[in-house]
């Protein structure tokens, strides 16, 4: 049976970009219905305006705003007192917090901007099992445990043995055993004892729904299942007690000051429908962002860099965790970080897109760590799209991920100053049924090898831009599998300086987008989409990466900060526009992983000089804390 044929239809008024789309079906999908799903990711409608403030917390609560006084108490007061749908009001000032913040209902904490508004953390009194600022509930309790009897890709039907425990508009997760034929949580950095949302039961294929009808043994549920559920695995499904809706984050700057804590800046657990947006979040001692058990949340238009440590498990940027289904990481900066973006242990259906991520660090500074990555099982249904890094890596540390979708980036493959690990994609063993379609791979003058491993397996001083199957080993022990399940149609490499399609898909017509009906209006005047190897140029820009070097060409000029962005950062290492981004693989003993490995080779080739990308050269201004 013919796969069912998706197209986007876009009017084209984009100067500059030669674009083929077509309303026509063609022969076969860019990417067949049994590998993808229809992304629907972040909050449905926009983020909520929201107008009323309950509570100022200089003047109604008493914080003194002087960075020197602990203010947290006032912060709390404001938020424990603050009725649902309304703002905490966090005027322009310097806070000191020596205690985190818990938001356990729907409301928003606002600043004056993340110039202006500053909450400078210094430890935390009670801070287990949340970030700086929690939004959602602390706790891992789930029951009503029951049995499914029935769980079909994309049917909204569930078949389950009771309906008792369940009521509309409620939340589930569901489950199963792991099918060891695609499915596994033991890697080589040993058993994934927290994969999943039941800590290592092996029961790492799960995503998070809400019911949208009870019926008499069965329920109907949004987003129907990523992939069908089988009897053999033994499926369940349960709930939460306790999901928070609508809470968010907006226009202000926090820091870690201290770094003596194993904490996150801003953790979401259990919440439906949360949002970042337009934070500057400066040092971490783990995630800038951790997202666990939320459902269609929202991280966008921030910057997050820097952290005290570079260890496993630290300096994070955004991870996506434990059942995350259908969030949407949008338009972020991401800097000077060990994994940038990340998607681990669990999460599906979920959207990281047309974010700028550069320069990354690890225990071992002269490797080049993955941009965008994937890490501990088992991730699912994922889309990565538009973004620029350095590279993009799914590591076998922690067990598998299938059937991630990698669609219209560009990994320029340049981590500065890095001699090792400069892939383009590296899909490592045990990570199926993954569909890399429509990339940019390597800046233009980009030196080495098509892929590896082979006779080059175990040199990672030669820059590749496939790294595909390897075991973590300098073995021949590599893992066939990845090549026969992979997809790769219509990238472009610029070491062999083509555009390589399969040759068992005759549809040669790469959609604008996967997610998107249309240019999305933070993209204002740059021509969309940015990368692809049917436009001219095939390397355009993004209004991040425009945000961080201080460029607007929507108004004429440089040094404007773009939409969303801060500009409390001391200003200016100088440099070239050439594209940023980063590489797969990680020091051998890097817990943490962004792509691990565990050999390295005892001689060092001499550096391939990088070419500027002339075609986007400009000044930098950098937007970042010292």
């Amino acid at each position: 049976m013919r796969p069912t044929v998706v197209r986007i239809t876009v009017a084209l008024a984009l100067a500059g970009v030669a674009l083929t789309v077509s309303s026509v079906p063609a022969l076969a999908d860019i990417i067949p219905a049994d590998r993808r799903i229809d992304w629907r990711a972040g909050i449905e409608g926009g983020i909520p305006v929201r107008t009323t403030i309950c509570a100022d917390v200089q003047a109604d609560h008493g914080a003194t705003a002087d960075g020197v006084t602990d203010d947290s108490a006032a912060f709390q007061a404001a938020i424990d007192a603050c009725p649902e749908g309304q703002v905490v009001f966090i005027p322009a000032g310097t806070y000191r917090l020596d205690d985190s913040l818990l938001v356990e209902k729907g409301i928003v904490l606002r600043g004056e901007g993340p110039e202006s508004t500053r909450l400078i953390f210094h430890g935390a009194a009670t801070t287990s099992n949340r970030g700086y600022i929690h939004l959602g509930d602390l706790w891992d309790n789930n029951a009503d445990i029951t049995a499914v009897t029935q769980a079909t890709k994309d049917s909204p039907t569930l078949d389950v043995a009771s309906t008792s425990a369940f009521s509309q508009d409620g939340y589930i997760f569901i489950d199963q055993i792991d099918d060891p034929s695609f499915i596994t949580i033991d890697g080589v950095g040993g058993t994934c004892t927290w994969c999943g949302t039941r800590n290592g039961e092996s029961r790492s294929l799960t995503q998070m729904m809400q019911i949208t009808g009870v019926g008499t043994g069965s329920l109907t549920v949004d987003p129907a299942p990523f992939l069908s559920y089988s009897a053999t695995f033994s499926p369940e499904i349960y709930q939460p007690l306790m999901v928070v809706a609508e809470a968010g984050i907006e226009d202000l700057y926090l820091e870690d000051a201290v770094g003596t804590a194993s904490v996150d800046n801003i953790r979401l657990k259990n919440c439906a429908r949360c949002w970042v947006r337009n934070v500057e979040s400066y040092k971490v001692m783990e995630h800038h962002i951790l997202v666990q058990q939320c459902f269609h949340c929202e991280i966008r238009d921030s910057y997050l860099h820097d952290s005290h440590l570079w260890g496993g498990g630290q300096g994070y940027g955004v991870l996506l965790s434990m059942a995350t289904t259908a969030t949407l990481v949008e338009n972020n900066v991401l800097y000077d970080l060990h994994c940038p973006g990340m998607i681990a242990s669990g999460p599906a259906g979920n959207v990281m897109a047309y974010n700028y991520s550069l320069n990354t660090h690890g225990s071992q500074e002269n490797w080049s760590y993955g941009s965008y990555t994937n890490h501990a099982a088992h991730p699912h249904m994922n889309l990565f799209e538009g973004n620029v890094g350095h590279s993009f890596g799914a590591d076998f540390y922690w067990g598998s991920a299938s059937h991630q979708t990698l669609y219209r980036n560009y990994f320029d493959m340049a981590d500065p100053d890095k001699t090792a690990g400069q892939q383009g994609v590296r899909v490592d063993k045990y990570n199926y049924y993954f569909n890399i379609v429509g990339n940019v791979l390597g800046a233009p003058g980009t030196q080495g090898i098509y892929e590896f491993p082979g006779d080059d397996t175990c040199d990672v001083f030669v820059k590749a831009a496939y790294v595909l199957g390897y075991s973590g080993s300098c073995s021949t022990d590599n893992d066939p599998q990845v090549h026969a399940t992979i997809l790769r149609h219509g990238n472009y490499d610029a070491i062999t300086q083509s555009t390589a399609w399969d040759d068992a898909n005759p549809d040669h017509e790469l959609p604008p987008s996967l997610y998107l009906d249309s240019k999305p209006d933070f993209f204002e005047c740059r021509p969309w989409p940015p990368f692809g190897p049917d436009l001219d140029p095939m390397i355009g820009r993004i209004p991040a990466q425009d945000r961080y070097e201080g460029v607007d060409p929507c108004s004429g000029g440089s040094g404007g900060t773009g939409t969303g962005g801060s500009s409390s950062g001391t200003g200016g290492t100088g440099g070239t526009g050439a594209g940023h981004g980063a590489a797969a693989g990680a020091a051998s003993d890097d817990e943490g992983g962004c792509g691990c490995r565990t050999a390295a080779p005892t001689t060092t080739p001499d550096r391939i000089g990088l070419l500027a990308l002339l075609a986007l050269a400009s000044v930098v201004c950098r937007r970042r804390r010292p």
